[in-house]
Parts: structure tokens; sequence; C-alpha cells
């Protein structure tokens, strides 16, 4: 970002603590994402399954972007296409 658009961003260091003694990620995804975790149980074939169908677990991350910020009410289509 600094070369391309000639912008003067300090970069930051990696943070390494522990994510139970900091909450930045829990922050960041309360405002605009959701983690949700799916258990599908077994079953067998039946006269109405065809199939049987194993234990399975799915972990989800969504994380959205609003086209639409409220509190300076305006549009965020021009960031959102912006070529790379």
């Amino acid at each position: 970002m600094n070369t391309k658009y000639a912008l003067n961003f300090k970069e930051s260091i990696l943070d390494n603590s522990k994510i139970n003694n900091n909450s930045w990620f829990t922050g960041f995804t309360e405002a605009d994402g959701e983690i949700s975790i799916k258990i599908n149980e077994f079953k067998p074939k039946s006269p109405s399954r065809k199939r049987s169908r194993s234990y399975s677990m799915t972990l989800v991350f969504k994380l959205d972007q609003r086209s639409f910020d409220r509190p300076t009410a305006s549009s965020m289509m021009t960031i959102m296409k912006k070529n790379s």
C-alpha cells in the first residue's frame, strides 16, 4: 500500500500473544464476521435415505464487508472495486 499509493503507514510488528490474552480477533469478528461449527451425526441407510451419512464437523469463518458505511454515510463501493 505504501509503495503503490505513496502512503506512509507504519509497519506493525507481528502479535504473538496468546488468543486468550488478546481481544483484537474477537472484536474484529464481532464487528463484521462470525465463526460457526456444524456437527453432523452418523445416520445409516434407511428406506427414505439411500446413502448413509458419516460423522462430520465443519468450521466456518465468515467476514462480511458492508457496501455502505452508516457512521459516515458513504459508499464503500469505490474501495471494493479498486483493482490490486
